[in-house]
């Protein structure tokens, strides 16, 4: 077929210009007050400008072109200025007033109002008499939008209640409805067009759950989302203070399937979270207590993607609830887990991460991630060697792990230079368990470990004679590690170091008879292998070159040698060159380590 008669195949050309679509995400608005105009973005602005010149290249281009290139719409207004239509200010307000448009008028409108999927509907810039003009000439049950699916409605007592019956069309299947004030008198009617719209397709809703009676009520009012109770989706995109009203109104939505919360505060004790059929659950908390309140003893049997985020204040007590808080999400069926918990001072245990989860085989991500202030000291989080290990053969499916630690302003750039291991109370993950890890997981794709230490006896010592001298000169044993060939595409260790396991475990276990609290006593007089906490050998605070302690603290080309042998399939970042990355701390070891890499790589290439 040549490209002349191709091009006159409707499916082809559909399926070409289907290429220029964006999608917008129309529940990802940073503000839902507000207008989302994903059109200032480039590369959309020259996709809509090439469809609109492909609309007016032939009639075969003209149907599919105009298809996409209305499928979505920052606003209603974008599609009413084709009216005759007054713009103006009223009380320091911006307003759009339609006339009424003839036939000719409302035919061309309707003609893009039929392509029309998605679009934004903002009442306070629409004049009542805009709206009447819209929808008079649509009977009692037309819609101005026939194959609307998604519609982001931002509702106000100006707003004239018959709008919303046009709005709502039958094929609408997600909705955004954005709730400033409502009248007493026309909330129930409102309710009555959401129960509709819920009863036909419309089964995800992103609500604001308050909402204001008038502008002089200044106190809020619960949104009776629980009339809703045919929700497949339900998502309250505000903070909400939770009762135990507020538990036995969710309880009762008996075929969600999605629910995603924001917790203010929990004002007391909650009744039993009782949801049978939820597969996805996002929850946002202010403490640990809050979490624990409204998780440890709810009822989600068939949970299957959880992502809990807790915003610590003041209040850090409360980590000795984190192992009850993941049980309660670690379902046999849970396959994605993702944790954040931010301004977090206190250490933390990975191990009450990790052991819950041993019980959930079909898990395939976890994400566990910690964002400390700049003005604290590194947030530990302490990941053993055993950590690792036991969960060897526990997540046969696993496609992702990430455990990071962040700063905010990327502070963690300009922080003191972390060089080898930190000090930790128990043997980190080792270059052995790393393997075996890899090994037991060949699914598994994105890594992320916070450190990982090489075992003091993989260092092999050799002396070389230089003439009447001689010269020391340390390597890596690499008998012990399997080559791989495994298949992960991204790996990020922060750092690693050797480390004497002996003496760590002999360290672990002096520690543990004395107690935590003669334990630490001595740790502040003691060295790493008496104390209970463990260095990499050679830890030193002076610098020599660009802050690096002089030693084997971090063997930069050896790690380099093991990560390649292990993981020859790594998509190292894009700029190889790391233009702009520091050539000092932290960031600049990691700079050196992935241009090994890239040698190591590119090497292997030329030698096939």
């Amino acid at each position: 077929m040549s490209v002349e008669h191709a091009l006159q195949c409707h499916d082809i050309v559909v399926e070409i210009f289907q290429h220029l679509y964006i999608p917008s995400d129309l529940h990802n608005a940073d503000d839902y007050g507000d207008r989302l105009d994903w059109t200032e973005d480039a590369a959309v602005r020259l996709n809509l400008s090439t469809l609109a010149c492909a609309a007016r290249a032939c009639r075969t281009f003209s149907g599919p072109a105009l298809d996409i290139l209305w499928r979505d719409l920052p606003d209603i207004l974008s599609l009413s200025r084709i009216l005759p239509h007054h713009e103006g200010t009223i009380d320091n307000g911006y307003t759009f007033a339609l006339h009424d448009p003839n036939e000719y008028e409302w035919c061309r409108f309707m003609e893009y109002a039929n392509r029309v999927q998605l679009t934004h509907a903002y009442g306070r810039e629409i004049h009542p008499d805009a709206w009447n003009a819209l929808t008079r000439r649509r009977n009692k049950s037309g819609s101005l939008f026939p194959r609307l699916k998604s519609l982001h409605l931002c509702w106000n007592d100006d707003t004239p209640l018959e709008s919303l019956s046009h709005l709502l069309a039958p094929s609408l299947t997600l909705l955004l409805c954005t709730v400033n004030r409502v009248a007493k008198g026309i909330l129930e009617n409102m309710m009555d067009a959401l129960r509709g719209a819920v009863s036909r397709q419309c089964h995800t809703i992103y609500l604001t759950p308050t909402y204001s009676l008038s502008p002089r009520h200044a106190a809020l009012v619960i949104f009776p989302f629980w009339e809703l109770s045919q929700l497949r989706a339900l998502h309250l995109i505000e903070r909400l203070a939770v009762t135990s009203f507020i538990i036995r109104a969710l309880s009762s939505f008996q075929h969600l399937r999605t629910l995603s919360l924001k917790v203010s505060y929990i004002r007391d004790r909650p009744s039993t979270l009782q949801l049978q059929l939820l597969e996805i659950l996002e929850v946002e908390v202010e403490s640990f207590e809050d979490a624990a309140s409204l998780l440890v003893d709810a009822s989600l049997p068939q949970l299957q993607q959880a992502k809990l985020k807790i915003e610590l204040g003041r209040n850090q007590q409360g980590t000795s609830y984190i192992a009850e808080i993941v049980s309660a999400l670690a379902t046999e069926h849970l396959q994605s887990l993702c944790v954040e918990i931010e301004n977090c001072s206190r250490p933390l245990e990975a191990t009450a991460f990790f052991s819950p989860l041993l019980n959930s085989p079909q898990l395939n991500v976890l994400k566990l991630g910690f964002l400390a202030d700049d003005d604290e000291e590194p947030l530990q989080v302490n990941l053993r060697d055993e950590d690792l290990r036991s969960a060897i053969s526990a997540w046969p499916l696993l496609r992702e792990l990430k455990l990071t630690v962040t700063y905010h302003m990327r502070y963690d750039y300009y922080r003191k230079p972390q060089y080898g291991l930190p000090k930790l109370p128990a043997p980190p993950p080792t270059i052995q368990s790393l393997a075996a890890f890899a090994e037991a997981h060949p699914r598994l794709e994105v890594l992320q470990l916070p450190y990982v230490c090489i075992p003091a006896d993989m260092i092999v010592t050799t002396t070389l004679t230089l003439g009447s001298g001689s010269r020391t000169q340390s390597s890596l044993a690499l008998d012990s590690l399997s080559i791989l060939d495994h298949g992960l595409r991204e790996l990020e260790i922060n750092t690693w170091g050797v480390l004497d396991l002996k003496a760590a475990q002999q360290s672990q276990k002096h520690s543990d008879r004395e107690g935590s609290e003669g334990s630490s006593e001595e740790g502040d007089r003691g060295n790493g292998s008496e104390d209970g906490v463990f260095e990499s050998e050679d830890d030193s605070e002076e610098s020599e070159d660009e802050g690096r302690p002089p030693g084997r603290i971090q063997p930069l080309y050896e790690f380099a040698v093991v990560l390649d042998r292990l993981f020859p399939n790594l998509e190292l970042p894009r700029y190889t060159s790391f233009e702009g990355w520091p050539d000092a701390g932290a960031p600049g070891v990691r700079r050196r380590l992935f241009e090994l890499l890239d040698m190591l790589q590119r090497g292997r290439r030329v030698t096939k």
